[in-house]
């Protein structure tokens, strides 16, 4: 437990070999590290009494920069709850300690943990560079063929990440990584950078959500509204908590599942349908001669990828075709009656709702199950198109597994499975508004 931990902690810092239980202080730090990445944690960890003391205690081992840069990493994950920053931030000897290591040191990585951590005391970057962001956003965001796109990703990627930045840059991108980027004052070197650039690619990993310097670029790009484009660089990895809010159901482009140049092209699509939507150009998929508008497939048979494998550019194109006029709809159904359908019944309801070709994914759905899918719906949108994509893979997984993914239809199977899960998501979004939920 929590308590349990942080005492454990405190025995640790005064011991004479900076242990308890035979586990290290800087351990035990980063056990409640990897806890405080959840919000709920955080104001529990922070209230424990012995904690503060502990961690100035290691802030102060002068000797020791691992015990330094996790006491630092925890304060800072602590430091995203705005009732820990509103005590922390008075807190006269915690500041001068933190400012004195992100002046003095020579450790690049406690100097660079501590300005960070102070950063986010601070309330974010806004209040912490020197220059307004209002004038640089602007020109990064309006300006003709303007191409410049900031990758921020978690170390643990790193070969990846730095793959992905040399094909943009071979395309014509003006790409900053702080692989190259951060030198001199690193807040405003990656303030600036996020600032100046119009696209905001996110390499998403469980080590991302759990990294605070990860958090502090994300939430500032999300601040300044830049056009966020989010890459799976981990397989099988669902990002939840602050990282799941940001992402939200944005559609991740899977570099864990599909060969780097597959999912590198469908990044590069993605990036010139977002640039084109901030010029207001139609959009036009990365290739010599521009391709016909894709068309919906009439059988399922022919659903054979997950809707990420689709070009974005078509997706205007698709919503246009399959979003009707609700005030021609049909008769309202009654809440009650929903609830008293059997299987069959609801089997039936699909089927006359244009969902027949998807009857897959509601087996053994009746109408009670159908109404807490709506409710579901109606509360927590983000979880119920998770909900309704996992369903969608699932139906096409064996198909995938034994596609050429190098076959030239690729593309064209794509478009076609992108123009069915949205006709999928179109007729249940339409007959949810038929339903009356009192």
């Amino acid at each position: 437990s929590i308590p349990y931990l942080v005492g454990l902690l405190h025995e640790a810092i005064n011991a004479v070999d900076r242990r308890s239980h035979g586990l290290e202080a800087r351990e035990l730090c980063k056990g409640l590290s990897k806890l405080s990445v959840a919000n709920d944690n955080k104001y529990k960890i922070f209230s424990e009494g012995k904690l503060l003391d502990s961690l100035l205690n290691m802030l102060e081992q002068h000797g020791n920069n691992q015990e330094q840069i996790c006491a630092c990493t925890l304060i800072w994950n602590l430091c995203f709850d705005q009732n820990v920053r509103k005590v922390y931030i008075d807190h006269q000897k915690l500041n001068q300690i933190l400012t004195t290591i992100a002046q003095t040191s020579s450790n690049d990585e406690l100097r660079r943990t501590a300005s960070g951590c102070l950063c986010t005391l601070m309330g974010g970057p806004t209040t912490t560079t020197k220059k307004t962001s209002s004038s640089s956003s602007t020109a990064a965001t309006t300006t003709t063929g303007n191409k410049n796109v900031m990758i921020s990703y978690n170390h643990d990627v790193q070969l990846l990440s730095k793959q992905i930045k040399d094909h943009l840059a071979a395309d014509g991108y003006n790409v900053w990584i702080d692989l190259e980027s951060m030198h001199g004052n690193i807040l405003d070197a990656m303030s600036d950078a996020i600032e100046n650039s119009t696209i905001f690619l996110i390499c998403l990993t469980e080590k991302y959500k759990d990294s605070p310097s990860c958090r502090l670029e994300c939430e500032y790009a999300y601040q300044r509204k830049k056009l966020i484009i989010p890459l799976l660089l981990q397989a099988n990895y669902k990002p939840d908590g602050w990282l799941g809010i940001i992402v939200g159901s944005k559609l991740y482009i899977n570099y864990a599942k599909k060969p780097f140049e597959t999912a590198y092209a469908e990044t590069r699509t993605e990036l010139q349908a977002a640039l084109n939507r901030i010029e207001k150009k139609p959009t036009v998929p990365p290739s010599k001669k521009p391709a016909p508008p894709p068309q919906p497939s009439s059988t399922i048979n022919e659903t054979t990828t997950t809707i990420s494998n689709a070009p974005s550019g078509a997706l205007v194109h698709l919503l246009s075709q399959f979003r009707m006029d609700k005030a021609s709809g049909p008769m309202p159904i009654s809440l009650k009656n929903l609830e008293k359908m059997s299987v069959t019944d609801t089997q039936r309801l699909l089927a006359d709702n244009g969902l027949e070709k998807f009857m897959s994914i509601f087996l053994d759905i009746d109408g009670i199950k159908l109404v807490k899918l709506f409710e579901i719906k109606n509360k927590a949108p983000q979880c119920y198109y998770i909900l309704i994509k996992d369903q969608w893979d699932q139906m096409n997984q064996a198909k995938e597994q034994n596609r050429d993914t190098a076959s030239p239809t690729r593309m064209l199977k794509a478009s076609t499975s992108m123009a069915q899960f949205l006709q999928l998501t179109v007729a249940l979004d339409k007959l949810a508004d038929r339903i009356s939920m009192n």
